[in-house]
């Protein structure tokens, strides 16, 4: 097309405030001209990208880290993020929404936001179905320590107080929790042993239980590609292989900046192949870096759910397509 459109985002609704075209990046997936008249119905379709809108409890709509869960409770899409406005970490606190298209996201009728209101610092959501309760995991840290929480639904709205889970360790030990459930738990988190967002290397070590609560001692995989560091990831089964979203940045930088999604995909979640190119790269609409993101299996297709930030505007985006043109895209 030649050309690419940026539509700003402003509160919890996508609103066209400045249009801004640019040529196209030929290192990243190519954008075509926006048309005035997709704005209408609050979706901003970017190339393969539609934007994504979510109400934050601070009400500036500027969200990261989504989890997102098909098919649970009348809803077909429940969605885990922490509001981040201006990469402020003070409202860095886990949220829930729900969506019946994947892309405008609402609070449930008799919901309330955030649903991680402890008072010390939250962040990095992971949302899932346990039989029929909803499980909502996330980090807690202090300067000196992580740990791990989860807060429990039956319906969606009303929350059990929240219950520790027997993880604790350094500061940015426990970062980015992925959680499966099958016969049993499995648990991937990061461990970033030394200068957390500034770190050199990380770790991604997996964990098991009988019963989500109590884990085993950490294993850690071989997950990554050369010059990256390993930041955020999030794990989902489709067609019966474990696949791995990871977010990293350039060694020698920050987690902030020019961070890259990755995929990797493994048999048994020990043993992790990891793809060359990326997923998704920094582009025109998430032009500053791509944070924690999201995968499920939607019909017969992979539908991903991308945070990112422009700027100093953090933002959400989602992407629909078939499997095998995902694994094209990486290999």
């Amino acid at each position: 097309m030649g050309l690419v459109a940026i539509v700003g985002v402003l509160g919890c609704e996508a609103q066209p405030v400045a249009v801004q075209f640019f040529p196209p990046d030929k290192n990243n997936i190519p954008i075509p001209l926006v048309d005035s008249a997709e704005l209408a119905s609050n979706v901003l379709v970017v190339g393969n990208l539609r934007s994504v809108t979510v109400p934050t409890f601070d009400g500036s709509g500027e969200a990261a880290e989504p989890d997102v869960l098909v098919g649970w409770h009348g809803w077909e899409f429940w969605m885990a993020m922490s509001p981040y406005p201006h990469g402020d970490a003070t409202f860095e606190r886990p949220s829930v929404v729900v969506s019946g298209n994947g892309a405008i996201f609402e609070t449930p009728r008799g919901g309330h936001n955030p649903v991680a209101d402890d008072s010390i610092q939250t962040s990095d959501p992971d949302l899932q179905a346990v039989r029929d309760t909803l499980w909502l995991v996330y980090r807690v840290n202090t300067s000196t320590q992580d740990s791990l929480l989860m807060r429990r639904t039956g319906d969606g709205t009303h929350w059990l107080p929240s219950q520790g889970l027997n993880l604790r360790g350094p500061w940015a030990s426990l970062l980015s929790p992925a959680l499966i459930v099958t016969d049993s738990f499995r648990l991937w988190t990061v461990n970033a042993p030394s200068g957390g967002c500034r770190t050199t290397a990380s770790y991604v070590e997996r964990r098991s239980s009988s019963d989500g609560v109590d884990w085993g001692p950490p294993d850690t995989v071989q997950v990554g590609v050369p010059g990256w560091v390993v930041w955020h990831i999030d794990v989902t089964q489709i067609e019966g292989s474990y696949m791995m979203l990871y977010a990293a940045f350039p060694t020698g930088g920050t987690c902030g900046a020019g961070g890259t999604l990755f995929l990797a995909t493994s048999a048994d979640g020990r043993v992790w192949t990891s793809y060359p190119r990326p997923v998704l790269a920094p582009n025109r609409y998430l032009a500053s870096g791509i944070y924690r993101s999201s995968m499920e299996l939607v019909g017969n297709q992979v539908e991903l759910w991308y945070s990112g930030v422009n700027g100093s505007i953090w933002r959400l985006a989602t992407e629909r397509l078939a499997l095998a043109e995902l694994m094209n895209r990486v290999r």
